[in-house]
């Protein structure tokens, strides 16, 4: 197996009880990494003057991503959060409140927690919720690294939660490609927590590429990924902005 290197940044994740953060959507559970510009509606705080609200998650189960009740709530505490230039320190259960941004395409970040509590960077774009995903820098170390990845400089990763449009379950049997990852590694939901799939998507539908080349002349680096179903047929294209030493979550809908 390849090893990690130690260089690892800190993931952010939000995980919201139902009751905090209307999540919207269908069925398939809460989405990740939407799309849309503005401040996500079901977050913000009209009684604090307009802020926004959200929840760092740390995920106990990598691959059940969008499961507000599988989130690590007792030690989410002093994760730094970024929007833009805005930035808030979470609480005890990852809970944060942050100022709106002006203007749009903006990104969220987490990092930060003290060293025994560590998170990889996590990268999300702003759209439709304030739940980012995150794991302990230590936990995921050893999934990338028992499952033959590496995460390197210069290289980050990409998670894609695949679910049915519009909105819906989460798809099995879907597979995901790109040509900028460094090896052959693509993994994928399975029975088990810490033994990933390298052939398509299972019950979580759940897509990760641990290992992505970033573009030296042009980082961070947009990277399609090809989505097919065990036809070969294509069912989305996405294009996924990958940073350096940093988890990038998304939620891609396919037919």
């Amino acid at each position: 197996m390849k090893l990690v290197t130690v260089a690892l940044f800190a993931l952010l994740a939000a995980c919201a009880d139902p009751e905090d953060y209307p999540p919207g959507g269908g069925g398939g559970g809460l989405p990740i990494g939407g799309n849309d510009a503005g401040v996500d509606g079901g977050s913000t705080d009209g009684g604090d003057g307009g802020k926004i609200t959200g929840r760092v998650c740390l995920l106990i189960d990598f691959r059940q991503i969008g499961s507000l009740d599988k989130c690590d709530k007792t030690t989410a505490d002093g994760l730094t959060v970024f929007l833009g230039t805005r930035s808030a320190t979470t609480k005890i259960d990852g809970s944060f409140t942050i100022d709106p941004p002006q203007g749009s395409g903006f990104v969220w970040h987490v990092s930060g927690g003290l060293a025994e509590r560590a998170v990889v960077r996590s990268a999300m774009p702003f759209g439709t919720t304030n739940v980012i995903p995150a794991m302990r820098f230590d936990r995921y170390a050893d999934l990338v690294s028992s499952n033959g990845g590496t995460f390197n400089d210069q290289e980050g990763s990409i998670v894609i939660r695949i679910l049915k449009s519009p909105m819906g379950a989460p798809v099995a049997n879907i597979s995901a490609d790109t040509t900028l990852a460094n090896n052959d590694v693509r993994l994928y939901d399975t029975a088990t927590q810490d033994v990933w799939e390298m052939t398509a998507t299972g019950k979580f539908g759940i897509a990760w590429i641990p290992s992505v080349n970033l573009t030296p002349t042009m980082p961070p680096t947009p990277t399609p990924v090809t989505l097919t179903n065990q036809a070969g047929m294509e069912l989305a294209r996405p294009s996924v902005t990958v940073e350096n030493q940093t988890v990038t979550y998304i939620t891609q809908e396919v037919p």
